[in-house]
């Protein structure tokens, strides 16, 4: 195995983790959103009608 090919390699798993490590943080994000509004519906939904209101 060549050096070229095993920093191709290492540029890839470095890829992947990278990859990994943002679905799992978009998915986090999107979880503690949901929780949130699950929590907070009373207030965000008169927050809206105000909002709209205005």
């Amino acid at each position: 195995m060549s050096a070229q090919s095993a920093l191709i390699l290492l540029k890839i798993s470095r890829f992947n983790t990278f990859c990994v490590f943002s679905v799992h943080s978009y998915l986090a994000a999107a979880c503690a959103l949901r929780r949130y509004f699950v929590v907070n519906k009373p207030q965000v939904a008169m927050r809206l009608q105000a909002l709209q209101a205005a």
